[in-house]
């Protein structure tokens, strides 16, 4: 008889946890249709000017900035505001068909909102800007060339 008042009360705790976890699930799902939106990356390439030896010891900062860009839902991943991303440097100076030295990388950015944005590269030789439309799903490439421009 003891077994059995404890295994009564056992089981209703189990059921009652069972239930509360499949809540909480359900709770936590409530966003996924936001973040549910297919992602836009800019695939940002910065390539700097270098000496033969060394390419700049600081990172190359890149802010994006929206001009016009859709809303972004509560809950959402998807970047709707200004942020900046960091871009080092890294690796040996190539050499670029004009006999230049010059360091690139590739980094991809967190997925961004659909719209209009603004990227300033902040180059040793001063800034440069660019003005890139963002579709829904599509990675964006963009090419950054100091003294050179965008691509």
């Amino acid at each position: 008889m003891h077994l059995q008042l404890w295994t009564g009360p056992m089981r209703a705790m189990i059921a009652s946890t069972a239930v509360l976890s499949l809540f909480s699930l359900a709770a936590c799902d409530g966003g996924s249709a936001a973040k549910a939106v297919p992602a836009s990356n800019f695939m940002i390439t910065v390539t700097a000017a270098a000496t033969e030896t060394a390419c700049p010891e600081d990172p190359i900062k890149v802010r994006f900035e929206p001009v016009k860009v859709a809303e972004v839902a509560p809950g959402s991943f998807l970047e709707g505001k200004q942020f900046i991303e960091d871009i080092a440097m890294e690796g040996k100076p190539k050499q670029a068909a004009d006999g230049s030295w010059v360091c690139s990388n590739t980094k991809k950015t967190r997925p961004v909102s659909p719209g209009t944005w603004n990227l300033t590269v902040g180059f040793d030789s001063g800034n440069m800007d660019c003005t890139r439309e963002v579709a829904v799903g599509m990675p964006h490439p963009v090419e950054i060339v100091e003294n050179v421009g965008c691509k």
